[in-house]
């Protein structure tokens, strides 16, 4: 069980008590956290998390992201991932839109990665 968890901050419910969620939404939430976070930046896990990855300007870059966020949840039993589209911000980053699916559920995320330099 874990708290669910929106835009970086706890969900709180009418009385503002934290929102708990369990199963495949607790798996999902878990591979959004790893894909979420920088390679080496986790204290506990050095090994946990997304590598920088480069401009998704051509189809090989984009697979080569593909692969990189497939990576980092490959740990994860049962959790599928799918690329939809990516695109380099202004600064530099780069935001992906992804797909999840674990069991039956699936969900739709946007993740903003640092870029190589």
């Amino acid at each position: 069980m874990d708290i669910l968890i929106k835009d970086g901050d706890m969900v709180l419910d009418k009385t503002g008590a934290p929102i708990y969620i369990s199963g495949d939404d607790e798996i999902l939430q878990q591979a959004l956290f790893m894909i979420g976070t920088k390679k080496g930046a986790f204290i506990y896990n050095k090994e946990m998390g997304i590598q920088a990855v480069t401009s998704p300007c051509t189809q090989r870059a984009m697979k080569e992201l593909e692969s990189r966020l497939k990576e980092a949840v490959m740990k994860i039993e049962g959790v599928r991932l799918f690329l939809q589209d990516a695109e380099e911000l202004i600064d530099g980053r780069v935001k992906a839109l992804i797909t999840l699916i674990r069991g039956n559920k699936e969900i739709e995320a946007e993740v903003i990665m640092d870029a190589d330099l």
